[in-house]
């Protein structure tokens, strides 16, 4: 594939048709993409809690968690499941290399908007780079 316009993605798309435009062009789908984020929350977790001053596990107030220790176990073992990853947006981006650029949001750290994960995705399918980040 020489770019990406063959994906035909649209604004509109819902994570089932991003899914099955995956899957017919590069045999494998968002769930690859996730585990990616998977893999660097878990690797990453007491370094991620440095961005929060508590985490609030699925909005549940009476569950905040406020100290570094139990953040990165809620990280590792909560935050990090690819179900609580939903995709928000999609774009291709041509700054090096043509790329498309997933941004997910995740829906067990508060209210399902103050955690977010980024993934790039080369020409071929493959996932380039995965980072996430508190959204502050």
């Amino acid at each position: 594939m020489e770019d990406f316009k063959e994906l035909d993605f649209k604004v509109d798309d819902t994570e089932e048709i991003v899914e099955a435009k995956l899957k017919e062009k590069f045999g494998t789908g968002l769930d690859v993409i996730k585990q990616s984020l998977t893999a660097y929350v878990i690797d990453k977790a007491e370094e991620l809690t440095h961005q929060f001053v508590n985490i609030v596990p699925y909005g549940d107030y009476d569950k905040m968690l406020e100290d570094n220790d139990s953040m990165a176990e809620f990280l590792k073992t909560e935050a990090s499941k690819s179900e609580n990853w939903k995709l928000q947006w999609l774009e291709t981006t041509t700054a090096t290399i043509p790329m498309l650029h997933f941004c997910f949001k995740n829906t067990s750290v508060d209210d399902g908007e103050g955690f977010v994960g980024n993934v790039y995705v080369g020409l071929n399918g493959k996932v380039k780079h995965a980072f996430a980040q508190g959204d502050s």
